[in-house]
């Protein structure tokens, strides 16, 4: 299968971001989540990394919405391509009918696949947290098949799901993409998984270490990665082998990357080393780098 080496989605939301990754050793730029109304974000302290690898964000979605990436989008596409990248854009729809606006904006601007968001547990309404569709397979399926009908019959859709604590619910959203597997021709994935919601952490004193919603963010980072582990085995154990899985979660250095391939995964997706690290793009380069090291061959 074609190996994937990525930033993550909340790292890459303009066209500047594009043109800075255009120049770093990924294979492909994911750009989003996108919205349909443009969103300015949760305010205050969004990102919050302990020193030691792992994170804390909550970031809101932030991004200029249809209007910003109708005018964009297309650039933005020529940028990764002219860069020898491919371009995934990731889309974050709050009910199924905002699925296909989003899909179709994709795929009429020369994107390569799509990331359907089904796992962003950062979005608040006042004091109401918004549910994370993920949860619900049979709900994630009718999203998921929105976005395959309005892709494009040749474009790929990846499902970015939540960590599941119950495996149950981790079975359910595999049965539900192995049958749109079959429906659709091999044109769907999974990537396995989005922040742990629902994390907090003191900042070195008594205020919490994130800003909104009384400090409570996505686990990310380091401590994460054991779980992302979990989770690309336990679909791997129980998808198709021809459905790929992406491993997100605490990839920091080429260990990381090929402990995620050692258990199935065909690439990865990097965001807190990069963000941590003031979004130097030397912190891909390292990974492949440190990758090769370990993986290349003895010379006597």
């Amino acid at each position: 299968m074609e190996f994937h080496f990525m930033n993550a989605a909340g790292s890459c939301k303009q066209l500047a971001d594009v043109e800075k990754l255009a120049r770093s050793a990924v294979t492909e730029i994911t750009a989003g989540s996108i919205t349909v109304e443009p969103r300015p974000g949760n305010s205050g302290n969004v990102f919050w990394d302990d020193g030691q690898g792992a994170s804390l964000n909550s970031l809101g979605l932030p991004n200029g919405g249809l209007p910003y990436y109708r005018e964009h989008l297309l650039k933005m596409a020529g940028v990764a391509h002219g860069g020898h990248k491919k371009l995934r854009v990731s889309i974050a729809p709050f009910s199924p009918d905002e699925v296909e606006p989003l899909a179709q904006l994709a795929a009429e601007h020369m994107v390569d696949s799509i990331e359907v968001n089904l796992s962003c547990p950062n979005v608040w309404k006042g004091k109401v947290q918004k549910s994370v569709v993920g949860f619900d397979a049979a709900l994630s399926a009718a999203y998921l098949d929105l976005a395959l009908k309005s892709a494009g019959v040749v474009r790929p859709v990846w499902a970015k799901v939540p960590p599941y604590s119950d495996p149950s619910q981790l079975a359910a959203m595999a049965e539900a993409v192995t049958d749109l597997d079959t429906r659709y021709a091999g044109r769907i994935g999974i990537v396995a998984c989005n922040t742990f919601p629902n994390g907090f952490a003191f900042d070195h004193g008594p205020k919490p270490a994130i800003t909104p919603n009384c400090g409570l963010a996505g686990v990310a980072g380091r401590a994460m990665k054991y779980i992302a582990l979990g989770q690309v085995v336990q679909f791997r154990a129980l998808l198709p082998p021809h459905i790929p899985v992406i491993g997100v979660g605490g990839i920091a250095d080429g260990d990381d990357l090929a402990d995620m391939l050692a258990v199935g995964a065909v690439g990865v997706q990097v965001n807190t080393a990069y963000t941590a690290n003031g979004e130097n793009l030397r912190v891909f380069t390292d990974i492949l780098h440190r990758y090769v090291e370990r993986t290349a061959p003895a010379v006597e």
